[in-house]
């Protein structure tokens, strides 16, 4: 049975980063018995707001189970803080394709302001019309 995420810290996200904090946000089990962590980024992609990841420690490949399942742990933590309530996110996957980081892992990006927003073409929805 999965577990978590379970909070390791508290605060908002954004006083969190300024802050330079480094260890562990959030974590628990998938119901594969994996472990999870969900730490900020070490290169962000936005300036104003925060670029979440979630890592699977001691784990080379997840099941599409397992992936599945990160993605979902990944938003319900990241909709559980009122940034992106106001500016909306992005989720990017990555189960072992980048060659710089092989090991398994899941970014949420979430810009800070609406004019990050506006700026970063990754933050473009297709389906939106302006």
């Amino acid at each position: 049975m999965r577990t978590g995420p379970s909070d390791r810290v508290e605060g908002p996200l954004l006083e969190l980063r300024q802050s330079d904090f480094r260890g562990v946000l959030a974590d628990g089990i998938l119901s594969s018995g994996k472990p999870y962590e969900i730490r900020f980024s070490d290169r962000s992609a936005v300036q104003d707001g925060v670029h979440l990841i979630i890592t699977f420690p001691g784990s080379d490949a997840l099941t599409a189970t397992d992936a599945g399942e990160a993605v979902a742990i990944l938003v319900e933590y990241v909709t559980t803080h009122p940034l992106p309530v106001d500016c909306g996110f992005r989720v990017l996957q990555n189960f072992g394709a980048l060659l710089n980081r092989p090991q398994p892992h899941v970014h949420a990006i979430v810009p800070g302001s609406e004019e990050e927003r506006r700026s970063a073409p990754r933050f473009v929805d297709p389906w939106e019309r302006s």
